[in-house]
């Protein structure tokens, strides 16, 4: 699934936040097992802190006091052997973040409580430090994220589709009898995934500057320059389009020279905007996954079983494209695929 979030940091002049920037701000996919935001055990220590907590602590106790509860909760990430080393890095760099940015808005509001409304601005200081008491209330569950985030038109899910029946063994108390089982697939169509990539901060800006920018060059580096897409541009007059790069692979997922080699094989379906400018267009984040299935079903069912809800996409967006949000307004974007859709094909 694909997760997109605007932020207001990520709005650069000279960077283009991609898929990877978004992900990474948005959701750890740790293990379950792993979660960090579990409740401990009750300890002395928590008790004792607990007790203490009325108290009129001074900056240097409270200094010290900070520096354990880091401590303890950096300590804590490195005993999950699941998490790497640059994970717990920026697990730390984003809470930094987060903990400078609910400072702010409590200094802010410190300023305000000596003014002529003291009562007022003290019960709000003391319902905002209430909050602070269950950030994550909202987003405890997995369940209540994806909920949130599918609501807010942040996440796309997965389609799964079925393509194609199969008839497998069943034991019984009866004995072995023969059942019909539903083969599926999962698809992201790609006509959301562009166009929640494309209202990312500065990502259309910089694809349409780019494109600009070869116009004025001789020399070809980019299928946009060539003579069969000034072709293709000629059927969409007063429109913007862009070249997109569709791939297929096969993969096994398991141990390739065991006895049950490419059982579990896969094949993957991704894409690319061919016009991204070059120190982005090679980058994983901007390579976007469409379709996941098993091989033995696309040999078995063949490709207008496996592709049908990824060839219907590719029609939409070639006949009516999509339209995205963007600073100057709604733009009509249309997409199109310059090469075969997959090599095997």
């Amino acid at each position: 699934m694909h997760i997109f979030m605007k932020h207001a940091s990520e709005v650069q002049q000279n960077k283009q936040p991609s898929a990877r920037s978004i992900n990474k701000n948005i959701v750890l996919d740790l293990p379950e097992s792993h979660t960090i935001h579990e409740t401990p055990n009750k300890t002395i220590q928590d008790t004792v802190l607990t007790s203490e907590s009325r108290e009129n602590i001074t900056s240097e106790a409270f200094s010290t006091r900070l520096h354990t509860y880091v401590l303890q909760f950096v300590s804590k990430l490195y005993t999950h052997y699941s998490l790497s080393r640059n994970i717990i890095q920026m697990l730390i760099d984003d809470i930094t973040v987060i903990l400078k940015d609910i400072s702010s808005l409590l200094d802010a509001k410190l300023s305000f409580i000596n003014g002529d409304d003291i009562a007022t601005n003290i019960t709000d200081f003391q319902n905002m430090l209430a909050l602070l008491q269950k950030p994550f209330q909202k987003l405890d569950s997995e369940y209540l994220r994806f909920k949130y985030y599918e609501e807010s038109g942040s996440l796309i899910k997965p389609v799964t589709f079925v393509v194609g029946e199969q008839c497998v063994g069943v034991d019984t108390n009866d004995g072995a009898i023969l059942d019909v089982k539903k083969c599926t697939a999962s698809f992201i169509p790609p006509s959301l995934t562009l166009q929640k990539f494309l209202e990312l901060p500065n990502v259309y800006d910089k694809i349409v500057e780019y494109v600009e920018s070869l116009n004025n060059k001789d020399i070809i580096c980019n299928i946009v320059q060539s003579q069969l897409w000034k072709y293709i541009l000629v059927e969409y007059p007063n429109k913007m389009v862009l070249p997109l790069c569709f791939y297929y692979d096969d993969f096994e997922i398991n141990n390739p020279l065991g006895t049950h080699a490419g059982i579990s094989k896969l094949g993957a379906v991704y894409f690319s905007i061919a016009c991204l400018p070059p120190q982005y267009i090679s980058q994983l984040d901007n390579i976007f996954l469409v379709q996941l299935h098993l091989a033995t079903h696309h040999n078995k069912f063949g490709n207008a079983s496996v592709f049908k809800l990824l060839l219907q996409d590719l029609k939409l967006l070639e006949n009516e494209g999509t339209t995205i949000t963007t600073k100057q307004g709604n733009k009509k974007m249309v997409m199109l695929q310059y090469l075969n859709y997959f090599y095997k094909i």
